[in-house]
């Protein structure tokens, strides 16, 4: 039986107006922005004590190379499991990091290296909650409104992005650290809480009925299932390549502005790449993206990429922010895409792998490219 066929015949799904669905996002979404607020002010309160760059940025390593290493054994867990099961017990995880943050801050017993672990055991439950969430979504909703979804989860991508440093910052001056925690935590138990009421059939969940085997050779497999099928397998080298040059961008343009603006203008130039998302996400949610998802796909590519080249041409605040708000259009429509296709072409059975294998490749583009911004910048720069 192809893919699509073992998907069909698992799956009818919901559509995304559906109440399962809505409130599975509601919380999904009201979690993100509460996890948002903490990460924002985590790196702010480290800098205020610090003054060092250095240990701001142990902060993003700590929070995302534990993931990265260990997400293809997650990945093949997640398969093993009911994904709605493998969510809640990633956000209980989650949860009580947050909970050892709080109970650290009330007693004044907070230090740097604190930091470093609890966002390093932080990474590792969203190492299980990441494929699991994936997993979820795609065999919740309905093939045909994969689209549609993806972008619903852009919006509130969107919406953490543009409003988490805002809010974040006001209520770190008002409430503090301790605040921003305790407000996280309220976020996490609503979540937990539509996660706990939300109904999935248990025919969706079929990892547990394959045949099991060792979990390194079961990580494996969700590399070997998409060298296997070729269509896939480019659809995955045209992602890393997007994933890399968006990463590489993002750490470039931060240098570029302030070599001619003031941080003000900085701030008002990124907006705009966060503003250009949440309009593409606005417009797939409404619309449910094209028929042909791979001439789609390689369009918004070709226009994003050309976007991108655009915003080198002129050292000039509206247009390199027009060039982020074109760029962050593409890269929601893109993403938008590569999820439909992978919701539409990948077995059921093995959505926590292949979701591993991408979030490996599109997670190791952080540290690669943080290496080379700043030697890059640099150059052009002088």
């Amino acid at each position: 039986m192809t893919p699509s066929g073992a998907a069909d015949s698992l799956e009818g799904g919901v559509r995304v107006w559906s109440r399962p669905f809505l409130l599975f996002w509601l919380g999904q979404t009201v979690t993100q922005a509460g996890s948002a607020l903490t990460r924002f002010s985590l790196g702010v309160w480290v800098f205020q004590r610090t003054g060092s760059a250095s240990q701001f940025g142990l902060i993003v390593l700590f929070g995302s190379l534990p993931a990265v290493l260990v997400m293809p054994f997650t990945g093949a867990l997640v398969d093993r499991m009911d994904r709605r099961r493998a969510l809640i017990l990633s956000d209980v995880g989650a949860t009580l990091c947050t909970l050892a943050l709080a109970a650290l801050l009330l007693v004044g017993r907070l230090d740097t290296w604190h930091i470093w672990l609890i966002v390093a055991a932080n990474s590792l439950c969203g190492s299980l909650g990441q494929p699991a969430h994936f997993a979820l979504v795609t065999q919740l909703v309905a093939r045909r409104e994969a689209a549609r979804a993806d972008g619903m989860l852009q919006i509130s991508d969107a919406i953490s992005g543009l409003a988490a440093p805002v809010v974040a910052g006001v209520l770190v001056s008002t409430v503090g650290l301790t605040g921003v925690v305790l407000i996280d935590l309220l976020t996490a138990l609503f979540g937990l809480s539509t996660l706990a009421r939300l109904r999935v059939p248990s025919r969706l969940f079929a990892g547990a009925e394959a045949p099991r085997q060792g979990l390194l050779r079961e990580a494996a497999e969700g590399w070997v299932y998409l060298r296997q099928r070729s269509g896939l397998f480019g659809v995955l080298l045209v992602w890393a390549a997007i994933s890399f040059i968006v990463e590489l961008v993002t750490l470039g343009v931060s240098p570029l502005v302030l070599s001619f603006a003031s941080p003000v203008a900085l701030g008002s130039t990124l907006a705009a790449g966060g503003a250009g998302i949440l309009t593409g996400a606005l417009v797939m949610s409404a619309w449910g993206g094209p028929r042909r998802l791979v001439d789609g796909l390689l369009g918004a590519a070709f226009v994003g990429g050309v976007a991108i080249s655009a915003m080198g041409l002129w050292r000039s605040v509206p247009w390199i922010a027009g060039g982020l708000f074109v760029s962050g259009l593409c890269l929601s429509w893109l993403s938008t895409c590569v999820q439909a296709l992978w919701a539409r072409c990948v077995a059921p059975g093995v959505r926590g792998r292949v979701y591993s294998v991408r979030a490996v490749i599109q997670g190791l583009c952080v540290p690669v490219c943080a290496l080379l911004a700043g030697p890059l910048s640099e150059g052009v720069l002088e």
